[in-house]
């Protein structure tokens, strides 16, 4: 069977990273047991829990039928590989740091959501840093696995110890493309197929590429799930046989429950927000070399609340019969495409749940300022949605990430 030799990750020495992992997989242990039509007469009140961790995305993500809905009670700093441990019933995420001077965290989070730190650590026996190229795998026996890019194999115990297996990476340069492409086949689907995370290739969504794909042992790609530029999987795994929980609150409505011109509350709840300013030295600002002096530094709490609502409490929602969405803050014309909040996407609802996405478009090569926001509506009556909102800000001077739940109160039904 013929499979090109592609990464999931921009990075080109990402491949090295799970090097290791591949080869244990390989020769060590099995994907996990695969569903069979035996299995789902046996478990009717069961299902499968696919999650998945994203690019800039702080929390974790449920698959429910085609859509991501938020997952879990941990908010992390920047999610890159899980794993799914089927005898302890659990998952493992490994968390990279905001700064390269902050230590890698592991979390098990349970099948019911919640996480524990289990794991912080920044330095090798030999002194040397973790690298930012790491993965995470689960080998028959249960041992939980950290596969370094620059120092190589580790065993993480029960008691949050670790232990290095064998040292650097040149044993793994040799790689065929075939082993190299299930590097990032993370999970198994099927006896035969594996479920991929596609954050940039293959899954063609409406607004852009990145999903999750089945990769078949005739080499084909099925799409399982498409998101486009709103979500770009890194990674995924599949914990078997999952007690079912609730039907979300919005199943069986459609896109026009929720048409019209919407002015947000007052947030009710911040599950997570963090938000940094770029401050100057003193010499910077007269400085020919202006810009250079510059640093980010983290606001406190206070102030972090104080912002989120500030941009957010009193913005102006629509979404329209086409599926469109516009956002803005207060006071700013939704129609301006150069104001970094003035976002445009799309919603989408099906049997499940309704989901929008917007984001800013930037207006050259230049313009290095990003924003976005996700958005669940977990509940709609007349005149009022209740939403869970994600959002994830970049401009010049200031940097806002945050998780939170707020109720918006209609202005202008779309009649249309």
């Amino acid at each position: 069977m013929q499979r090109s030799d592609q990464s999931r990750s921009a990075n080109p020495h990402h491949g090295l990273v799970l090097v290791v992992l591949a080869i244990f997989s390989f020769a060590n242990s099995s994907w996990g047991e695969g569903k069979s039509s035996q299995d789902k007469i046996e478990a009717r009140e069961k299902e499968d829990l696919i999650v998945f961790v994203a690019r800039e995305k702080p929390t974790l993500y449920r698959l429910v039928g085609k859509n991501p809905l938020p997952w879990g009670t941990a908010s992390f700093n920047n999610p890159a590989s899980i794993v799914a441990d089927q005898k302890k019933r659990c998952f493992f995420v490994l968390d990279r740091p905001r700064y390269i001077y902050q230590p890698i965290k592991v979390w098990r989070v349970e099948a019911d959501g919640k996480a524990s730190v289990i794991f912080e650590g920044q330095r090798d026996k030999n002194g040397r840093p973790f690298s930012w190229l790491l993965g995470l795998m689960v080998d028959k026996d249960g041992k939980l696995l950290i596969a370094d890019g620059t120092s190589g194999l580790w065993h993480l115990d029960n008691d949050g110890k670790v232990q290095q297996l064998f040292e650097g990476a040149s044993p793994f340069r040799e790689m065929s493309a075939e082993e190299r492409l299930l590097l990032f086949a993370v999970d198994k689907w099927t006896d035969d197929t594996l479920v991929v995370a596609d954050p940039d290739k293959y899954v063609k969504g409406v607004s852009g590429t990145g999903g999750l794909f089945l990769f078949g042992p005739d080499g084909k790609r099925e799409v399982l799930a498409a998101f486009g530029d709103r979500m770009k999987p890194v990674d995924v795994a599949v914990l078997r046989q999952v007690a079912k929980s609730p039907a979300p609150a919005v199943a069986k409505r459609g896109l026009g429950d929720v048409v019209g011109v919407y002015r947000a509350g007052r947030i009710t709840k911040i599950s997570s927000v963090s938000y940094e300013r770029l401050t100057l030295s003193p010499y910077d600002a007269g400085s020919p070399f202006h810009g250079l002096g510059r640093k980010w530094e983290e606001q406190t709490q206070d102030a972090a609340t104080s912002r989120l609502r500030a941009l957010f409490e009193g913005a102006r929602w629509e979404i329209k019969q086409d599926g469109t969405f516009l956002f803005s803050p207060p006071g700013v014309d939704p129609q301006n495409r150069t104001h970094p909040l003035a976002l445009k996407g799309s919603a989408n609802a099906n049997a499940e749940t309704v989901l929008a996405h917007a984001r800013y478009s930037p207006q050259s090569n230049f313009d290095l300022k990003s924003a976005s926001l996700d958005a669940t509506i977990q509940s709609a009556r007349k005149g009022e949605l209740v939403v869970s909102v994600e959002v994830n800000v970049s401009v010049d001077d200031e940097r806002l990430k945050a998780r939170f739940e707020q109720a918006l109160r209609i202005e202008a039904p779309d009649k249309r």
